[in-house]
This record gives structure tokens, sequence and C-alpha cells, in this order.
């Protein structure tokens, strides 16, 4: 049997080899922990210098491999066997038997292709005891370990990992919307379905899984929210404006390689799990204007699972505002205060010359609205009447009348022969 992939534990005298570069681990000489206890690091840097270029010309197969030495974490020092180079390894190459005992749990597997490409699948190492090992390079025997002389030999064969994962574009054919980047890669293979993710880019807004029947050439597609994303306002606005081109648009969608521009998969006929499609054009709309207001005002809002009506009202607000417009509304009656007699004087003047009512314009400072979490604060708010009157004139001027210096007066405006107000929202 082959062991290029295996890890051999032998239990009884410390050592532990690893295949592919096969290792022993000893204890580090005398003379080193000394020099280091009188605190001689440079002696201990000379002395390790000398002796390791020296050992590592003394390997069986030495010019074709060498030994190259490195520390543990345990203070122990490991010796490698390392070809010297490509060549070597081919002309001399690493190779050895091992004589196993199949677990139980494994006996299932009808051979050991099997065993093995169902551990390369689920990327799972496969444990066992062996009862014999010899580590061979080219024809010379480097390591012989045997149950017989009391050792207990432990094999661990590691299975090849699957690719690194790589750039991907998911759009679609009418290059309408598109996510630019994800870094997607094999998470797990399931007889003849390969799953494909991007869970390993922690960043992204969204997760995106493949599911690829290699067999019948069909596939089923995941994308959602990641949690530390969920409140994420373009998140939401990723995810739902690809649902609605597939689901209520019906578009076409590809998955492209970033490095060589081919499609791997493109989706011709699907079927989407998604709300309806009235819910699914709203929702892109709502979330498309929440993104707007973001980028404008520079805050980040955190979407919550439902709206409120108060909060659709405070989105229609906010986006009146963000396009210029002034907000309109209808007076009922207004109440102001004030401690400036000449200001009540000429209301009261004012009043009495036009019984129709007066326009009346004012600016609030410093105001703010806030939204799922975000607080957008205003220099100031322009407010204009078209048409107000003191609800009450006479009552007004007797409180003038008995004003002393300092007091504050409430003045009550109702409509005048028009009702119709309007604010307006300024940032500096």
């Amino acid at each position: 049997m082959d062991i290029k992939n295996a890890k051999v534990n032998v239990k009884g005298d410390d050592n532990e080899v690893n295949v592919n570069s096969v290792i022993n681990k000893v204890g580090i000489v005398e003379e080193i922990t000394k020099l280091s206890q009188k605190g001689d690091f440079a002696g201990v840097s000379d002395l390790l210098s000398r002796a390791l270029k020296s050992a590592a010309a003394q390997h069986p197969v030495y010019p074709y491999w060498h030994y190259k030495f490195d520390v543990n974490k345990s203070g122990g020092v490991v010796v490698s066997h390392v070809p010297t180079n490509v060549e070597a390894a081919k002309t001399h190459p690493l190779h050895g038997k091992i004589q196993l005992n199949i677990p139980d749990e494994y006996k299932k597997f009808g051979n050991m292709g099997e065993l093995l490409r169902y551990s390369f699948q689920r990327q799972m190492p496969l444990e066992f005891d062996a009862d014999f090992v010899q580590t061979i390079i080219g024809e010379t025997i480097i390591d012989e370990f045997s149950s017989e002389s009391g050792q207990k030999i432990r094999i661990k064969m590691e299975p090849q990992k699957f690719p690194s994962p790589r750039p991907f574009k998911l759009y679609f054919k009418s290059n309408v919307f598109s996510v630019d980047y994800l870094l997607i890669g094999v998470k797990k293979v399931e007889e003849s379905v390969i799953y494909l993710n991007n869970s390993q880019q922690v960043e992204a807004k969204i997760f995106f899984e493949l599911a690829i029947n290699i067999e019948d050439k069909t596939g089923n597609i995941s994308i959602k929210i990641p949690e530390i994303h969920k409140g994420d306002t373009e998140a939401h606005l990723i995810l739902n404006n690809f649902l609605y081109l597939a689901k209520v648009e019906k578009l076409q969608f590809a998955l492209k390689s970033l490095e060589n521009g081919c499609d791997i998969f493109v989706a011709y006929e699907f079927d989407v799990d998604a709300g309806d499609d009235e819910s699914l054009c709203d929702i892109v709309d709502i979330l498309e204007k929440l993104y707007k207001i973001e980028q404008h005002f520079s805050v980040k809002f955190y979407i919550p699972e439902q709206f409120t009506q108060d909060d659709f009202e405070t989105l229609a607000l906010l986006n009146q505002i963000l396009e210029g417009k002034p907000i309109e509304g209808v007076l009922t009656e207004l109440s102001l205060r004030t401690n400036d007699r000449d200001t009540i004087k000429n209301i009261i003047m004012y009043a009495e010359q036009d019984t129709n009512g007066l326009s009346l314009e004012f600016h609030t400072p410093s105001q703010s609205i806030k939204l799922f979490g975000a607080e957008i604060v205003f220099d100031k708010v322009e407010s204009r009447f078209e048409s107000v009157k003191p609800k009450d004139l006479e009552r007004l001027k007797r409180k003038y009348e008995m004003m002393d210096p300092g007091d504050t007066i409430e003045i009550v405006y109702v409509p005048g022969e028009n009702n119709k107000c309007s604010e307006k929202y300024l940032l500096n």
C-alpha cells in the first residue's frame, strides 16, 4: 500500500513519522541546554548551525535527499527527509509498505479506493492501527516499525485538500445586476453532487451556495444574508434584487470565473422560492430608498424584521428631504412662545389690519430624525405657514397689556384663509 499521504505515530519511544516528509522527533542535546542556561545564545546559534549543516549531509541517500531540522512547540527537534530537487524526488521516490488493521467502521466500504474517495469528499482524515510500517526512498529502507517489537503504530491519512477558493461573479445574462466578487470554493462532495460556497469570504454581504449534480447537470442555489450582516441595508438590497429579477422578471443568471471569464454555471430554467411578486417589488423599492438615504447622509441603518407604520412615515419624510422637496401639510393649530414685547405688539397690529391672516416663516435650529438605529441631524428647519392669525386676539391683547419685563407669552395661531404649511430640512 502507498503511504504518500500518511502520518505514523509510534508510541513507546515518542517517535513520529510524517510521510511525504518523514519526521522523527528527538530531544534537545545537553550542550544546547547548558549554553541556553548560561545565556550564551550566540554559542547556541553557532553550535546549531554547524551541527545542522553537518547532519544534513548524513542522509542515507544524500545527495538526492537531505535532512532538514526545525524546532517544534514542545522544544523537540523535528528532522525531515527532503528531496534536493524535483528530479531527485522522481529518480529516488519516497514510498513504503504498510500492514493495516482496518477498523470496523471502515469495513462497510467495498475497497480502499471507495474509502479514500469518501475521505476526500468529506475532507475527513482516516486513522488505522498498523502491524508493520516500512519507509523507503529509492531502494534504501529509511525507517521500519513493527508491532512485534512492542511498538504501537498508528497511521493517520490526510486527504488531499479541496482547491483554494477562487473569485467569481454572479450576474444576470442581460447585465442588469451582478454581485461582482464572490470567493467560492468546494465545501463538500456527496456522491455526484458538488457543493460550492463562499463561506470563507467573511466580509461578503451575502452567502452563496451552489450544489451541482455532475450526473444530471442540474443545480440548486441558496442565497441568504450572513448573520453578521443581517441588519445591513446593502445586503438586503442585493438579496432581494436577485430574487426579484430571478422570480418576477425570470431573467437567466450565471456564475462566471473572474480568472478566465468562463461561465461555470448558467441557469436557463429555474424555480425561485421567495415571496409573492408584488411584495418583492415593494421590498426592493423600499431598500433602494433606504440605501440612497444611507449614502447621501453618511449613516448606517439596521434593518429590522418588521417595519412599523411610523417607520414607513419616517422613510417617506427622509425620501422627500433627499429629493429636496418641502414637507407639505395642513395647519390645525400652532403655538409659539416669546418674551419680546415688540414682537407681540407687531403681531397684534398686523392681525388687526388683516383679519384673513398673514403668512408666517421661521427657522428652527438643529433638529434630528431617527430611523433604524441611525440619527440624522439637520442644521435647521425652515417652516412656512401660508395664512395664520391669533386664535383669540382680544385675549392676546390683555396678556400684552399685563405683561411685565421678562414674562413669556404663548401665542396660539389658527389657519386664516389658507391652512397650507410646509417645512424644509437643511444641512450646511
